[in-house]
């Protein structure tokens, strides 16, 4: 079975999955460095939390620096993916296919 958002409480506690992953979240997949203190995960979601977790989410200016990346944005943006800003993390959500990933935005 994959990863469900109940399963990935350990990581959501210790700062390596985004709080605002909604309650539908699936598929979960994460990895992180503990010595770099890099992150990187994707996920799913279902419809009905979707506008919810739209909300809780911060847009991300066009002109915004991402750092420790390693994808083009606009590359991601052309497959349908927004991107965003929530507390240590960023966000690229594709609201059509109801999928994402994030990564830790900095170091602690």
């Amino acid at each position: 079975s994959s990863p469900t958002i109940a399963a990935a409480m350990h990581g959501i506690e210790r700062g390596w999955i985004p709080m605002t992953l909604p309650a539908s979240t699936y598929q979960i997949r994460e990895s992180h460095d503990l010595d770099t203190n890099v992150g990187h995960g994707t996920f799913a979601f279902g419809a009905a939390d979707a506008e919810q977790f739209r909300a809780s989410l911060t847009a991300l200016p066009a002109d915004a620096v991402i750092q420790r990346i390693d994808i083009s944005r606009a590359q991601k943006e052309l497959e349908g993916y927004t991107f965003y800003r929530h507390d240590d993390f960023y966000l690229a959500v594709n609201w059509n296919r109801r999928c994402g990933e994030f990564w830790l935005a900095h170091s602690r």
